[in-house]
């Protein structure tokens, strides 16, 4: 199990995390379509992170002047992506001294390897190769029907995560009113046969200046 402090995102970094997210969906032509993490909730491993093709994405934002420090730790995003088999990535984001908007500090998809701080492109990682998925994937996709079924339910959520690590994985207000846990992974069962990720891009490229 991980051992994750629960602290919140500040209101002065939020901005730059909802900036980084629109700024990865614009690298796609029509969005990227396959969200694992956009909530700005803790717990936090990873700030945000994303399916393309048959690769997983795990980011962490950094602020380069230092200003806007956005929760969670380098240890914890690495951890994340190894469990995943996904790839653990920085994207650096600078605020405008005019207008006061975030932005990229590089262009294209301006993410870095979280290990070596060289330059990664998505797509390029992505081939037709059948992944086995990994038992925090199918985790994940139990944590999806749960909370569906609980918002259908009536339930209010107050936050999830799809790491079968940390324990809870969904927290919502119970029926009195109470803040209560659920964790999913004692609720889903894993598959007879081995599943694989989906391969190829679904989506092309938009178009880079």
């Amino acid at each position: 199990m991980h051992n994750i402090e629960m602290h919140e995102m500040t209101e002065a970094f939020f901005p730059c995390w909802t900036a980084a997210g629109i700024h990865l969906s614009e690298q796609v032509d029509g969005g990227i379509q396959s969200w694992l993490r956009a909530h700005p909730y803790p717990p936090f491993l990873e700030h945000l992170s994303f399916r393309l093709g048959n690769q997983l994405f795990f980011v962490r934002i950094e602020d380069v002047d230092g200003k806007a420090q956005g929760p969670g730790t380098l240890r914890g995003l690495a951890a994340a992506a190894r469990d995943a088999n996904g790839h653990a990535c920085i994207l650096p984001m600078k605020k405008k001294l005019f207008g006061g908007s975030w932005v990229a500090d590089m262009p294209g998809w301006g993410l870095l390897n979280a290990e070596t701080r060289k330059p990664i492109n998505p797509v390029s990682l992505v081939t037709e190769k059948k992944i086995e998925m990994t038992p925090w994937e199918v985790h994940d996709m139990a944590v999806q029907v749960v909370r569906d079924y609980l918002q259908k339910e009536g339930f209010e959520l107050m936050s999830w995560q799809g790491n079968p690590e940390v324990d809870p994985s969904i927290w919502f207000v119970g029926r009195p009113g109470n803040p209560s846990g659920s964790s999913c992974g004692r609720l889903s069962s894993r598959p007879a046969t081995p599943t694989a990720r989906p391969t190829g891009l679904p989506l092309q490229m938009a178009a880079q200046g």
